[in-house]
């Protein structure tokens, strides 16, 4: 499955960093619950927020643009 995603990525050109859960330490340390969920996080390593569940494109433009 890793393998799977990382090659597709690769494909559709994705150049953010693709996070593999392996021991689920992420899920644990930042209570995902449902799937998809999404973190925004800002430069400085803050969370801006975390949404759980489906984003229009508006609603993802709307929060990246939140991030400092």
């Amino acid at each position: 499955f890793p393998y799977t995603t990382l090659f597709r990525s690769q494909e559709l050109g994705v150049t953010y960093p693709v996070l593999f859960d392996v021991n689920d330490r992420f899920l644990v340390n930042y209570t995902i619950r449902s799937f998809p969920t999404h973190i925004f996080i800002n430069s400085d390593g803050t969370i801006s927020n975390q949404i759980s569940g489906a984003l229009t494109e508006s609603a993802l433009e709307e929060e990246i643009s939140k991030i400092k």
